[in-house]
């Protein structure tokens, strides 16, 4: 454990992936979202698939504790239920599906999705229906994945503390009355990182 721990400290890409972290922290902070939509792209330069979402996965459950009373207040409980159970039911098919994908493609597939994704979102495009079983399982499909390895486990205990700091200035930046400037910003901010996260560039 303790060879894991050193290795993960002594990783050439920490100060990149630390990076990543603090930035979605920030886009995180002042929109509600965006978290994997700004780490996943920049993250997986470094890091093969699944470290780099089971990184993002630990220091996401740490980083928003800061947050969580603030978000209770708006938050539809039984949704986010529904979205854990989905994630959790949906682990192994993630899982599979990324220990059988190469870092390019990875990096390719999640470039892509999250352009596409963010086109629906500057277009105005939103789910406001009731969430359904097939809706839970989809979404839990989209966003789970885990990994017994420790390196990525302290990868992200690691990213949670530039992931929390980032957080926490992103919340208190926000002010509501120009709730349209940030998310301008937030789309600036993920669409450069699923831009620069494409496999073309030579890195």
């Amino acid at each position: 454990m303790l060879d894991l721990f050193y290795e993960a400290l002594n990783f050439n890409g920490l100060f990149w992936v630390l990076s990543a972290a603090f930035l979605a922290g920030i886009i995180r902070g002042f929109s509600g979202f965006g978290t994997a939509m700004v780490y996943l792209p920049l993250a997986a330069q470094v890091l093969p698939p699944v470290q780099a979402i089971v990184s993002m996965v630990l220091f996401d459950l740490i980083g928003i504790w800061p947050t969580v009373p603030r978000a209770l207040k708006y938050a539809k409980l039984p949704d986010v239920f529904r979205l854990g159970l989905g994630m959790v039911l949906t682990t192994p098919l993630g899982l599979l599906a990324l220990y059988f994908m190469s870092q390019s493609s990875f990096r390719l597939l999640a470039s892509v999705l999250i352009i596409l994704l963010l086109l629906l979102l500057i277009m105005g495009v939103r789910y406001r229906g009731v969430l359904n079983n097939r809706i839970m399982l989809m979404a839990g499909l989209c966003f789970s994945s885990f990994d017994i390895s420790l390196f990525p486990i302290f990868i992200g205990f690691f990213a949670a503390v530039p992931f929390m700091v980032g957080n926490i200035f992103g919340s208190k930046m926000f002010d509501p009355k120009k709730e349209g400037a940030y998310r301008v910003v937030a789309y600036i901010v993920i669409g450069f990182s699923a831009i620069y996260g494409l496999p073309f560039w030579g890195f």
